[in-house]
């Protein structure tokens, strides 16, 4: 069975998640990349760039990306 290109399904939760944290989620997996492994370190890092966030929207993006395969804690 195939989706019809006419009419989308709505995205399930996992799916909706990079659109849902924005640019969160691509600073987190930039600095995670660079070598920023815990939470602390990875928001002393997002203030010495001027990224001003939320801790538990942080956590929660985090949690998401774990969720998804896309990091491993």
């Amino acid at each position: 069975m195939q989706r019809s290109r006419s009419s989308p399904s709505p995205p399930t939760p996992a799916a909706a998640a990079p659109r849902r944290h924005g640019l969160l989620t691509a600073w987190l997996l930039l600095l995670l990349d660079g070598g920023e492994s815990h939470g602390w370190a990875l928001f002393a890092a997002l203030c010495e760039r001027g990224v001003a966030v939320d801790r538990s929207h942080a956590y929660r993006t985090l949690r998401d990306l774990e969720r998804d395969g896309a990091v491993t804690s």
